[in-house]
C-alpha cells in the first residue's frame, strides 16, 4: 500500500508538471515585450562603453543582427575605459538573441553591408573617422608596444601645407586595412632637422590576393609645435629613401 501510494502521488505531480509546462507554452511573452527586453540589453550596453584613451585602445563591436545579414552598426569604445570581456559578452549575447527573433518572426531588412568604422581619437576619445580624410599624426607612445605592420611599398609622396600625401600598395581585398601614420620622435641634429616617421598596416587578417592602391593623406602640423624655432624641417618614413621638405 506504501507503494502504490507513492506511485499515485508521482502520477499527480507528473500531470500537474505537464499542465504547468503547456500552461507555459501557452502565454510566452509577446513580440513587442521580447523587444522591449531586447532594448534593455542594448541601453545596459551603452551604458558600459567608455572612449577616453589613445588610438591604441580603441575597438569597434558590430551590434545587432540584419535579418539579411551582418550587424545593423558598429559600437566604437576604449579598452582603457571599459570591460572589454564583459562588453564582448553582451553584444554575443544581444546579436543571437536578436538573430533568433529575426527567424521566429520571419523579419527582412535591406542587405546594404556596414562597414567596419575606421578608428582614430578626437579630444582623446575614440571616434570613427573618415579614411577620406586626412588622418592625424599619432605619437608612438600612443601604441601598443612592439606594434607591428603588415606588408605594403610606398610610391610617390608629397606635402602640401600641412599634408603630408603618400601613395601605398598591398594586397588585400577581402576586409578594410587601416594605416596609422607614427612619430618616432627620432630626428638629426642636421639644419633641417631629418624627423623620421613610420607608416603601419593593420590587414586585418586579410588573406586574399588582389593588388590594391590608396592615397594616404595625413596632417602632420604637430610638428610645428616641435620645431616652433624653425620654419622647416624634412620628413622621412622609415623604409623610404630621401626625405621631403615641410616648410612652414
Amino acid at each position: 500500500m506504501h507503494f502504490a501510494a507513492l506511485l499515485a502521488a508521482w502520477a499527480l505531480t507528473a500531470v500537474a508538471c505537464g499542465d504547468d509546462d503547456k500552461t507555459a507554452g501557452q502565454n510566452p511573452l509577446s513580440e513587442a515585450e521580447e523587444q522591449e527586453q531586447l532594448a534593455a540589453l542594448r541601453a545596459e550596453i551603452e551604458s558600459m562603453i567608455g572612449l577616453d584613451g589613445p588610438v591604441a585602445t580603441c575597438r569597434a563591436l558590430g551590434l545587432g543582427a540584419k535579418p539579411c545579414g551582418g550587424p545593423w552598426r558598429y559600437v566604437i569604445y576604449s579598452t582603457a575605459r571599459t570591460d572589454s570581456a564583459i562588453l564582448v559578452e553582451k553584444v554575443e549575447r544581444y546579436n543571437a538573441w536578436e538573430a533568433d527573433m529575426n527567424t521566429r518572426y520571419g523579419r527582412i531588412s535591406d542587405c546594404a553591408l556596414v562597414v567596419e568604422p575606421a578608428l582614430g581619437t578626437r579630444d582623446g576619445q575614440c571616434v570613427a573617422v573618415d579614411p577620406s580624410m586626412p588622418q592625424m599624426l599619432v605619437s608612438a607612445s600612443d601604441m601598443a608596444t612592439g606594434t607591428k605592420s603588415d606588408p605594403f611599398t610606398v610610391g610617390a609622396v608629397r606635402i602640401e601645407g600641412d599634408l603630408l600625401t603618400v601613395e601605398v600598395r598591398f594586397s588585400g581585398g577581402c576586409a578594410q586595412h587601416d594605416f596609422t601614420l607614427l612619430d618616432t620622435g627620432v630626428a638629426t641634429r642636421s639644419i633641417p632637422p631629418q624627423h623620421r616617421l613610420r607608416i603601419v598596416h593593420d590587414a586585418h587578417g586579410d588573406s586574399c590576393e588582389a593588388y590594391l592602391s590608396r592615397t594616404l593623406t595625413f596632417d602632420i602640423s604637430p610638428l610645428r609645435k616641435v620645431y616652433s624655432s624653425l620654419d622647416r624641417v624634412a620628413v622621412q618614413i622609415e623604409g623610404i629613401e630621401g626625405t621631403t621638405l615641410y616648410t612652414f
